[in-house]
């Protein structure tokens, strides 16, 4: 699951799945800013985060898995991950 590596994206599919799919759709844009570069994410967005070195690199590994889903799913350069795209279907 999309989830399983991000507590921000999980607690807001528990809350809010509205929420969540806008999340979603920012770290998808957010990743595309970045060229689908990680050392860029890591340094000028993950660093930032006010959390234990762990979980950077947990959510390190969490970027990494949307960026191969988005690579495999072709959609560098515009588009949803299909995941995502299902709960906007289920609303």
């Amino acid at each position: 699951m999309i989830t399983d590596k991000n507590p921000i994206a999980r607690q807001k599919l528990q809350e809010n799945v509205a929420e969540f799919i806008i999340y979603m759709y920012q770290m998808e844009d957010l990743i595309r800013v970045y060229n689908f570069k990680l050392a860029d994410i890591r340094q000028y967005v993950i660093h930032h985060f006010p959390i234990e070195e762990k979980e950077k690199i947990t959510i390190e590994s969490w970027f990494e898995d949307i960026m191969r889903r988005m690579d495999e799913q072709d959609i560098r350069e515009r588009g949803h991950l299909v995941e995502v795209q299902a709960f906007v279907t289920e609303l």
